[in-house]
Order: structure tokens, then C-alpha cells, then sequence
């Protein structure tokens, strides 16, 4: 996600002071020509006040810098999850779209979930949940390359937007993933164990809505945890009937 940075108040603000305080210089200089009586008084004056100019630039350059950081921020907070750290479901349906719109030759959509993770949590402690949900995101990176996207989008699901990627592929990278997040975690309190699930889609130009990757991959995910849990299933449009009827 690319932002770009928008001229801030406070850069509009120490514009005027500045030129504000210039002009004032501009007119003692004048007046200081025109009567050597004052000169040495205008002298010192005009000294004061451009180290004052000084100061101010330096503050005002301070705040600017600081209500950036403070943007951008509250930007990152906007856009990803506050535990692991990762794109959230905006963010991840953003680059979805963004990817749908590019001259890419499609993508794979994995959903993740984690089978009876709220048990976990209760067995656990909420501090030791949020570690292990850590150590999975921390996992997950090693199925993804720069161009995929990472997300959490659910208390317990997690996304994998793999980009270039046939659906075949992305089936073996969600089994090796299913595999790989449920080895043990050591966690504050404890060890815990958990399996996971996962929903496969592919995601090409002709889809009407962004939205409706994600809603076929939590279907795959729902028909994985239907089967037992601990696999991964891949959408077809039987799915969609089974559903409807």
C-alpha cells in the first residue's frame, strides 16, 4: 500500500509566519535606510528577530515532522492487525483489487484457519494466544514471496494473496503451510497445539466483486472444516450449490 504525503497545516502555518516575519524585516531595512538616527536600533532589532526566524523554523520544522509520524501512524493502525503486525482484511482486499486491475495474469487466495483456536485461548490466557498468533505469522512468511500479501483477517484466520500463482501451486503452499503452523508453539504458559484448515481459490480479471475471493476462499475453508479439519480444500461452483440448496 503506497501513501502519499499531503502538505500539512503546519507546514502552510510556518510558510506565512515566515514570510510574515520577512516582510516586517523588509520594511525596518527601509525605514533604517531612511533615518541613520535609528540604524543601530533597527540593527540589533532585525538581528533578534532573524534569530528568532531561526527558532521558529526549527520548531515548526519539529511539529511537521512529528504530525507525518503521527499520520503515517495512524495510517499503519488503519491498515494492519494489531497483535502480529500483518495487513488486515482492508488491506488485503485493496491489494486484491489492485492486482485484478494490473495486467497480472491472476492470483490464489488462501484462507487459513485455525481449528478450535478459541479452546486455546481459554486454556491458555489471552497473552499466550496473542504469541502463538505471532509465531504463526512469523511462519507464514516463509511460504510468500516480495509480491504476495500476508494478512490476518479474522481472530482466527489468516490470508495468503499469492500473486502469479495457479491454483495448484497455492493447494501444495497451503498444505505446507497447514503443516508447518501445526507443529508445536511454546507460549508463556505453556505448549500448545493446533490444527488448521484451509479454502483455495484462484482469482482472475473477470471477477464482478473483490470481495467475492475472499467469500469463495472462507467456502473452500468451510468445506475443509467440514471434512475433519486439519486440510485444505480447493473452490469449485459445486460448493456454491451445496450452499444454496
Amino acid at each position: 500500500m503506497r501513501f502519499t504525503y499531503q502538505r500539512s497545516t503546519t507546514d502552510l502555518l510556518a510558510a506565512v509566519a515566515i514570510a510574515s516575519v520577512v516582510a516586517f524585516v523588509a520594511i525596518l531595512c527601509f525605514v533604517a535606510a531612511r533615518d541613520p538616527v535609528i540604524r543601530p536600533l533597527l540593527t540589533a532589532l532585525v538581528a533578534g528577530m532573524g534569530v528568532a526566524v531561526l527558532i521558529l523554523y526549527r520548531q515548526l520544522g519539529k511539529a511537521a515532522r512529528s504530525l507525518r509520524a503521527s499520520e503515517a501512524r495512524a495510517q499503519h493502525v488503519a491498515s494492519h492487525d494489531e497483535v502480529t503486525q500483518l495487513p488486515n482484511k482492508t488491506l488485503l482486499l485493496e491489494r486484491v483489487h489492485d492486482l485484478l486491475k494490473s495486467d497480472s495474469s491472476g492470483c490464489s487466495l488462501v484462507c487459513i484457519g485455525l481449528d478450535r483456536f478459541d479452546e486455546t485461548v481459554e486454556a491458555l490466557g489471552a497473552q499466550s494466544g496473542d504469541e502463538v498468533l505471532q509465531e504463526m505469522a512469523i511462519r507464514l512468511t516463509e511460504f510468500g514471496q516480495p509480491t504476495d500479501t500476508i494478512a490476518r483477517i479474522r481472530h482466527d484466520t489468516f490470508a495468503l494473496l499469492l500473486a502469479g500463482c495457479e491454483t495448484g501451486v497455492a493447494v501444495q503452499i497451503a498444505e505446507n503451510a497447514v503443516r508447518r503452523l501445526a507443529e508445536p508453539y511454546v507460549a508463556s504458559d505453556g505448549k500448545a497445539f493446533i490444527s488448521c484448515s484451509a479454502g483455495v481459490t484462484g482469482v482472475t480479471r473477470g471477477f464482478d466483486q473483490t470481495a467475492e475471493a475472499l467469500r469463495q476462499a472462507h467456502l473452500a475453508l468451510a468445506h475443509a472444516r467440514t471434512q475433519g479439519g486439519a486440510r485444505v480444500s480447493l473452490f469449485d461452483v459445486s460448493l456454491d450449490h451445496a450452499l444454496k440448496d
